[in-house]
């Protein structure tokens, strides 16, 4: 059954944005590789061993056209999210990030915050958020404190601190020494998943209470 004849049907439901003006906005979640610098214990190998290579250059600005024009037809503009693998280690992505702006959109990623502050300086001002995810196994705290100092007075800043249960305690004291050094973020005690599915690691019930 086609999507015209589907929302024909009496017995569907219309899923629309509870906020109007979010209504106009399309929201694209772009994986553009899984080439990734950490090998956190807890992530699946899929998702950082670098066998799917980074998205053709070309390719994906055909796409952002693409992308332009049809929120355009439709009244609407777009935000992209790019993730991976790691997303601050694509080539194209300051360009693309310009690119972005130019026709309109707005643009955010995900990453793991290890690039330097001299990089961000480079595309803050073609980011709209980031999110910022928190690997004690590989992270370097001070980079990490300096990049969401940065980002922070600047964009919408979110800190994911992925709680590792063999390292609770510690993960509870970096996502504190976080919080008082960058006020201006918003945070979450991220629960991990086996394998990234639905079941969570063997968290005690205190460790609960806490995240």
């Amino acid at each position: 059954m086609n999507a015209l004849a589907l929302l024909k049907r009496e017995d569907c439901v219309r899923i629309e944005h509870s906020a109007p003006a979010r209504s106009k906005v399309l929201f694209v979640d772009w994986d553009v590789g899984n080439i990734c610098n950490f090998r956190c214990s807890y992530c699946p190998d899929v998702l950082h061993n670098g066998s799917r290579p980074w998205l053709d250059a070309a390719a994906a600005s055909r796409f952002i056209k693409i992308l332009s024009e049809h929120v355009r037809r439709q009244a609407k503009t777009f935000h992209v999210q790019f993730t991976g693998g790691e997303p601050t280690l694509y080539p194209a992505l300051s360009s693309l990030l310009e690119e972005i702006g130019g026709e309109g959109g707005s643009a955010g990623l995900i990453s793991n915050g290890s690039r330097p502050v001299k990089w961000w300086e480079l595309v803050v001002d073609h980011l709209r958020s980031v999110v910022l995810s928190h690997h004690i196994e590989f992270v370097s705290l001070n980079r990490f404190l300096e990049v969401a100092a940065f980002l922070s007075g600047r964009i919408r800043t979110h800190v994911n601190v992925t709680m590792l249960p063999s390292r609770f305690d510690e993960c509870v004291e970096r996502a504190k020494l976080i919080r008082e050094h960058c006020p201006h973020i918003s945070m979450t005690l991220k629960p991990l998943r086996l394998d990234f599915g639905q079941a969570l690691y063997g968290y005690t019930d205190q460790q609960m209470r806490v995240m």
